[in-house]
């Protein structure tokens, strides 16, 4: 019997967002962005543990291969100036994700709705 499979997969992200300011005052700002996703894989891999007895098991690894990803995502920003050239800034939003026809089950194409909510220190000029 199978007593833990994992897989692994490291993606190349190339987000294309687009970024429309709703409002300003002083210091503060708030924004709408949106935009598509490519994700492409590098590298996948996949670990299997199986259990033949109470006291022995094996382990077998092997190389996955899935396929590109795409995403559509929209989000709702709030930026406040703290001073030049520093803002810090709080993104909600919303990603959907296509199915990309692998037979590779993962979270994303067991989730394809994902919310998000980046903040941190962003540097503008």
């Amino acid at each position: 019997r199978v007593r833990s499979s994992a897989a692994s997969d490291v993606y190349k992200r190339q987000p294309l967002h687009m970024t429309y300011q709703v409002w300003n005052k002083g210091r503060l700002n708030t924004y709408v962005t949106g935009g598509v996703t490519f994700e492409m894989p590098v590298h996948s891999s996949l670990t299997k543990e199986f259990v033949i007895t109470s006291d022995s098991s094996f382990t077998m690894r092997g190389t996955i291969h899935p396929r590109y990803q795409w995403s559509v995502n929209v989000g709702l920003g709030v930026q406040y100036q703290i001073f030049k050239p520093f803002c810090f800034y709080l993104e909600p939003g919303l990603s959907y994700y296509f199915k990309n026809g692998s037979d590779i089950q993962t979270y994303r194409t067991e989730h394809p709705f994902m919310f998000s909510i980046p903040f941190g220190l962003r540097l503008t000029w």
